[in-house]
């Protein structure tokens, strides 16, 4: 029996802090709004030049290095050859060290 109330008693008590939680949560985000700097939430039409600019850049794989080739075939959409896969390869190892050696040149500090 008694571990049964306290069973219930934790459920309660988790309840009622949840319950707290949700209306500080809708009040922060309230006054988030209310203090928010203006201009800040609106959106506008790009003009013509700005939209040819987006639509330049090309798209990225997740596994993209700062060190990818411009020319890989990977992410166009057009025919991959052996040597493609492994230029995307050599991206990817490159990547994954270079994000350790920044890692630990961070930790090290």
């Amino acid at each position: 029996m008694p571990m049964i109330l306290t069973a219930v008693g934790v459920a309660v008590f988790a309840k009622l802090l949840m319950m707290y939680d949700d209306s500080r949560s809708q009040e922060m985000i309230e006054r988030k709004i209310k203090n928010a700097p203006p201009g800040q939430g609106t959106v506008r039409m790009l003009s013509r030049e700005e939209w040819e600019e987006i639509r330049e850049v090309r798209p990225r794989t997740p596994f993209e290095s700062k060190l990818a080739r411009p020319s890989a075939k990977i992410r166009t959409g057009e025919p991959v050859s052996k040597e493609d896969v492994k230029d995307w390869t050599i991206d990817v190892f490159m990547d994954a060290v270079t994000r350790v050696e920044d890692s630990m040149r961070r930790s090290s500090r």
